[in-house]
C-alpha cells in the first residue's frame, strides 16, 4: 500500500508526489482567507455560481472550514478555466489571495502561495506605513520578489457604517470583481444585488438595503497601497518555544496551517491528547475588547461568570507588589489587597457579554488596537499572581475560582460555555466528563487543543467525546467503572503492606476516602515521596493508581439534540439506575452544530430549520418526565436570570447521591440576535414567563422550590 499527501515515517509508505502535480489547470485561480461566520464561504460560492452564469468558463471551488466556531479560519479555493477542470486537488500557486481579517497576516504565511505578480487584497484600515512596522519579514519579501499588487479594503468599516457588523462578505465580493476584473464590474455588482436580493429576502428588507448600500459603498474604500519602500533588513522573527513537547510537534505547525507535513511519528499510539492546551493558540480576532473602569466596579464577579470564554478574570494582589504603570486596582471590598478585573487580549473573542451584564457600566469595549498593548502587559503580569482563595457561596466568591475550562473556540456570546466554566470552578480538579457530539464537543476538544485546563498541581478535568446517541450510557459506564475500580483500589490497600511512613500518609484516607481536599494533597506528598524513595512491590501498586485516590465528580454533557431527541433513551436509563451521576444539559432548543434544525426542545411557534413557518407542537417537558422517578434531582437555570440560583444548582446537584439532571437555558447564534445580549435574553425569559427557574431536590421534605421569582 502506499499513502499520498502525509508524511509517513512509521510504514515508509508516502509516496512523493510534488512533480507529478501541475498548476496549469486554470486561467485564474485564488485563495480567500475568512473568517468564520464573516460569510466569506458563501460569497466564494456565489462568486462561483456568477461566473458560472456569466461566462463560459469552468469554475472549481473547495473549501477548508475549521471544525471550531465563528472567529475560526476558514479557506476558500477556487479556480477559472476555459477547459474542464480535472484536478481534484487544490492550487499550489494561485493568481490572487483575499484576507479578510488583517490578522492573519502576521500568523499565517499567506503570501507564499502566490504567483509572480500575484494580488493581494485585505480588509485593514492600516494605512502602507502601519504595515511596514508590522509586517512579518517573510511577508515583506515575498510582496518585493514576486512584485505582489497589494490593495486594502476597510470592510470593517463599511460594515459598521452600513449595520452589517462583522458580516463583510458582500463588500469584499465587490472588491474581488473591482480588483480581478474576472467580469465587467458592472455585470458584477449586478448579479451580487440580484443574489443579495434571493438569499437575504428572507431575513427582512432592512438586511437586503444594508447589503445593498455595502456593494455600492464598497469602491469607496478600496484603494492600492504602495509597499515600494518596505524596510527588508533581517530583523529576528519571534519563534515562540513553550517547552511543551505536543506544542512544538503538533499544535503549532497545525496552527500554522502546516498540519500535512506532521510525521506520522509524533502522534499517540492510543488518540489521547494532553489537556490545558487552548491557552496557546492566542487567536486575537477580537475587534473590541473590555476597558475595566476601576472606580465604578463593585466586585460582583458577574463579568467574570458570564464571560464565554474565561477571558476576563478578577485578580488580587497584596497592596505593596510592584505593578505595570497601567496596572489599576481597587481596594478589595472583602479582605486584603487590590482587585483588578484582567482581560486576556488575545483570547477574548469581543463578544460583549462581559460589558453588557455589568450592573454599573464598568466595562466598555474598547478598540484592541487602542489598548491591546497595554492589556496583554497587565495579563501577563495578572497570570504571575496567586489565586485568591476563599470559600464559594455566592457569585461573588465564584470569581475568584480558577476555571478548568478557558479560551475555547465556541461562538463570541455563546450561551452554552458559562455553565460548563462554572462546572469546572467548582468541581473541574476532580471530573470525569463524558461529552455527547455537538458544539459542546467541538469547542471542548477539537485536535489538537483542548480548553480544559489544569492547575500548578496538575489537577483538572479529564474528558473525552462520545457518539451523539450513546453518550448517557458512555457516561454511565465512566461512573460504574471508576466506582468499582475505587472499591477494589481501596479494599487492596487494606491488605497491603507499606512504608511506616506511607501507612501513616493512608490512614486518614482509609477512614474518609471521600474527603477531596485531603486526598488532593495526599496525591501531592505521595508524588514527592516518590521522587526520593525506592518503591517496593505494594508501594508500586499505588503509585500505579495513584490516580484512584482522588474522588471523582462524574459529569454528562450535551445538548437538547441529544437529551431531548437521539440520546432520550441512553439518558432515561441513566436516570432510573440510581448511580450518583451529574448530568448538564445545554439547552438551545435547536441543534446547534448543524445549523440551528428543529429539536423536541424546539417550543411551539418557534422559527428553526424544517419549521420555517412555526413549530406546531409544544416543547418536550423533558423535566417534568424526569421528576417521575422521584429520586432525581432536577433543576432549570438561566445564568443571566438567577446567577445565585444557577450557582446553587449547581453545587446541590454534584453534592445529591443519586442521578441529577440540570436543564440550562442558553442562547445560541441560531436565535438571530447580537449575542452580547445573551444574558439579557436568559433574563427576559424568566421575566415573561417563558422558561421557569426551579430546584427539585428529593432529599427535602418540600422537594420542589421555584426560584423564578426570587
Amino acid at each position: 500500500f502506499f499513502t499520498v499527501g502525509i508524511n509517513d515515517d512509521v510504514n515508509n509508505s508516502s509516496l512523493n508526489v510534488e512533480n507529478y502535480f501541475s498548476d496549469d489547470y486554470s486561467d485564474f485561480s485564488m485563495r480567500v482567507y475568512g473568517l468564520g461566520s464573516d460569510g466569506s464561504v458563501s460569497s466564494v460560492k456565489n462568486t462561483i455560481k456568477i461566473i458560472s452564469k456569466e461566462t463560459a468558463s469552468y469554475v472549481q471551488g473547495y473549501f477548508d472550514y475549521d471544525s471550531k466556531k465563528s472567529g475560526s479560519l476558514t479557506v476558500s479555493h477556487m479556480r477559472v478555466n476555459s477547459q474542464p477542470i480535472n484536478a481534484p486537488f487544490n492550487s499550489a500557486k494561485v493568481d490572487l489571495v483575499m484576507c479578510n481579517s488583517e490578522g492573519f497576516i502576521k500568523k499565517y504565511d499567506i503570501t507564499d502561495c502566490l504567483k509572480q505578480n500575484g494580488t493581494l487584497i485585505i480588509n485593514t484600515n492600516f494605512d502602507d506605513k502601519i504595515l511596514n512596522n508590522i509586517l512579518p519579514q517573510k511577508f515583506k519579501q515575498d510582496i518585493v520578489s514576486k512584485n505582489i499588487s497589494v490593495y486594502m479594503v476597510d470592510a470593517d468599516k463599511v460594515g459598521r457604517e452600513c449595520g452589517l457588523k462583522w458580516k463583510i462578505n458582500t463588500i469584499m465580493q465587490t472588491a474581488l470583481f473591482k480588483i480581478s476584473k474576472l467580469l465587467p464590474f458592472d455585470v458584477a455588482v449586478k448579479n451580487i444585488k440580484s443574489s443579495i436580493e434571493k438569499e437575504y429576502s428572507k431575513k427582512g428588507a432592512a438586511i437586503v438595503k444594508a447589503n445593498l448600500k455595502a456593494v455600492d459603498k464598497a469602491v469607496e474604500y478600496i484603494s492600492k497601497l504602495d509597499l515600494s519602500n518596505l524596510e527588508l533588513e533581517n530583523k529576528s522573527q519571534s519563534n515562540l518555544n513553550v517547552g511543551n513537547e505536543f506544542y512544538n510537534e503538533i499544535i503549532k505547525p497545525a496552527a500554522n496551517l502546516k498540519g500535512n507535513e506532521i510525521a506520522v511519528s509524533k502522534f499517540t499510539l492510543n488518540g489521547q491528547m494532553p489537556t490545558n492546551t487552548s491557552k496557546f493558540e492566542k487567536r486575537a480576532i477580537a475587534k473590541n475588547i473590555p476597558d475595566w473602569i476601576s472606580e465604578k466596579c463593585i466586585q460582583c464577579g458577574r463579568c467574570s461568570m458570564m464571560c464565554p470564554h474565561a477571558a476576563i478574570r478578577p485578580v488580587v494582589i497584596a497592596e505593596d507588589k510592584k505593578r505595570p504603570e497601567t496596572f489599576e486596582t481597587r481596594k478589595l471590598f472583602a479582605g486584603g489587597g487590590d482587585y483588578r478585573q484582567q482581560v486576556s487580549p488575545l483570547d477574548c473573542t469581543g463578544c460583549g457579554v462581559c460589558s453588557s451584564v455589568c450592573p454599573v457600566k464598568a466595562i466598555l469595549m474598547e478598540d484592541s488596537e487602542k489598548i491591546g498593548n497595554r492589556e496583554l502587559v497587565n495579563f501577563e503580569f495578572a497570570e504571575q499572581q496567586k489565586e485568591f482563595k476563599t470559600d464559594v457561596k455566592f457569585v461573588k466568591d465564584l470569581q475568584y475560582k480558577k476555571p478548568y475550562f478557558e479560551f475555547s473556540g465556541a461562538c463570541a456570546g455563546c450561551g452554552e460555555t458559562p455553565y460548563i466554566k462554572l462546572a469546572t470552578q467548582l468541581f473541574g480538579d476532580r471530573m470525569l466528563i463524558a461529552n455527547a457530539t455537538g458544539c459542546s464537543s467541538i469547542y471542548g476538544g477539537t485536535y489538537p487543543t483542548c480548553p480544559y485546563a489544569k492547575d500548578d498541581s496538575g489537577f483538572g478535568p479529564s474528558w473525552a467525546n462520545s457518539l451523539f446517541e450513546d453518550n448517557a450510557e458512555f457516561g454511565f459506564g465512566i461512573a460504574l467503572a471508576r466506582k468499582n475500580q475505587r472499591k477494589n483500589f481501596i479494599n487492596s490497600l487494606k491488605n497491603m503492606k507499606f512504608s511506616k511512613k506511607i501507612s501513616e500518609k493512608l490512614e486518614n484516607f482509609l477512614k474518609n476516602p471521600e474527603n477531596h481536599e485531603n486526598n488532593k494533597q495526599l496525591i501531592i506528598e505521595l508524588k514527592k515521596y516518590k521522587q526520593d524513595h525506592k518503591l517496593k512491590f505494594d508501594e508500586q501498586y499505588l503509585f500505579d493508581n495513584l490516580h484512584l485516590i482522588a474522588s471523582s465528580s462524574v459529569w454528562i454533557f450535551g445538548g437538547d439534540g441529544w437529551a431531548y431527541d437521539i440520546g432520550f433513551g441512553g439518558l432515561d436509563h441513566v436516570v432510573a439506575s440510581g448511580e450518583n451521576v451529574n448530568i448538564l444539559i445545554l439547552d438551545t432548543e435547536v441543534y446547534s452544530n448543524t445549523g440551528g434544525q428543529t429539536s423536541k426542545s424546539t417550543p411551539r411557534g418557534a422559527v428553526a430549520k424544517f419549521n420555517s413557518s412555526g413549530k406546531t407542537t409544544k416543547k418536550k417537558d423533558l423535566a417534568s418526565m424526569l421528576m417521575t422517578y422521584k429520586d432525581v434531582y432536577v433543576a432549570q437555570v438561566s445564568m443571566g436570570a438567577n446567577p445565585e440560583q444557577c450557582l446553587q444548582a449547581f453545587i446541590e446537584a454534584e453534592k445529591y447521591d443519586g442521578p441529577s439532571v440540570i436543564i440550562a437555558y442558553a442562547p445560541c447564534v441560531n436565535h438571530g440576535y447580537d449575542l452580547k445580549n445573551s444574558q439579557e435574553h436568559c433574563m427576559n425569559a424568566v421575566r415573561s414567563g417563558y422558561t421557569t427557574l426551579f430546584r427539585y431536590n428529593p432529599t427535602l421534605d418540600e422537594p420542589m422550590k421555584i426560584d423564578s421569582f426570587d
